[in-house]
């Protein structure tokens, strides 16, 4: 069954943007039998961080693909949370598939269950977005360092003067794409990254080493997330490193770092600092990690929940 898109509210500028994909995820975590089916990919969480920490009043819109399979609960997961839907277009019969297997070691393999080709249809162009949905306050973009796409839409946002927040996909993750990557983040806000994708693409394990080697090309804020070490969050010479919440079970890893990082660039776009921001896309993260999929809001303010918990988070000023 297909829903129709709210073709009004595609006619007025959001306040945020998500631009990712939206999957059905088939999870397999250690231990469990699985797989739990469930709506997943980066910019279903992105879109929730954002929205859970943004003032009621701002507006949040995912943008991307989905197939005519969706299923009528996921479009009204996203109309339960406020999270608009008309940025979504509907391609094909089957929406992208993705399996996450999860080992011993908290390490996940991924992996499009329709087959890569089927995963890239599902990817957007910029010419496929409407421009009113990048004159947005905010955008979230998890992508790799494709060239000619980001010069495109950078050109779009800098007329526009959104603040980018650019996630990098494990496929530019590699030595080898190292220069493209640099030309990328020249030109973002913020850069979000985590320990195992920074070890891959700079052949080096030691985070603060990894830190530095990123702020030499860039000047922007950094977001470099470690799991359940916390994460460290840069700008300029300022260095924060930001713990992980207490008070909640991990139950399911998946998304934590997606809805971390749209948590952030809500909060941080609203105007709060960086100590703010981050204690708040931890807390964040954490409510995702506590159960198995994006979170119900059934019963429940979520933005209270994420703020609870992100008083539990250390910060401390490395430097």
């Amino acid at each position: 069954m297909t829903e129709p898109r709210d073709h009004d509210a595609a006619l007025v500028v959001p306040d945020y943007t998500i631009w990712s994909q939206i999957n059905v995820d088939e999870v397999v975590l250690w231990g469990d039998p699985g797989p739990r089916v469930q709506l997943g990919g980066a910019a279903t969480y992105a879109a929730l961080g954002a929205r859970i920490v943004s003032p009621p009043e701002r507006s949040v819109r995912v943008v991307g693909s989905v197939g005519a399979d969706f299923e009528p609960e996921f479009w009204q997961w996203f109309e339960a949370r406020g999270i608009e839907t008309s940025g979504l277009e509907v391609r094909g019969e089957q929406t992208s598939r993705s399996k996450l297997v999860y080992g011993r070691d908290g390490e996940r393999v991924e992996y499009p269950v329709l087959g890569q080709e089927h995963f890239r249809q599902h990817s957007l162009d910029v010419a496929a977005v409407p421009r009113v949905s990048l004159g947005c306050r905010g955008l979230y973009v998890f992508r790799e360092a494709e060239r000619d796409f980001w010069d495109e839409l950078l050109a779009v946002t800098s007329a526009s003067g959104a603040k980018v927040l650019w996630e990098i996909d494990r496929t530019s993750c590699d030595p080898r794409c190292w220069a493209d990557d640099l030309a990328v983040m020249k030109d973002v806000d913020v850069f979000s990254i985590n320990h195992a994708e920074a070890t891959s693409l700079l052949d080096c394990d030691d985070a603060l080493k990894c830190l530095d080697t990123l702020r030499s090309g860039f000047d922007g804020v950094v977001l470099y997330r470690m799991g359940e070490n916390g994460s460290y969050v840069v700008e300029g010479a300022s260095v924060l490193r930001v713990s992980a919440v207490t008070g909640t079970e991990v139950v399911d890893p998946t998304g934590a770092g997606n809805a971390y990082g749209g948590g952030f660039l809500a909060e941080w776009c609203e105007g709060a600092g960086l100590e703010q921001a981050s204690r708040l896309a931890a807390g964040v993260a954490g409510l995702v990690l506590g159960e198995w999929g994006p979170p119900s809001a059934r019963g429940r303010d979520l933005a209270f929940e994420a703020r609870e918990l992100a008083r539990s988070a250390d910060v401390e000023v490395v430097t």
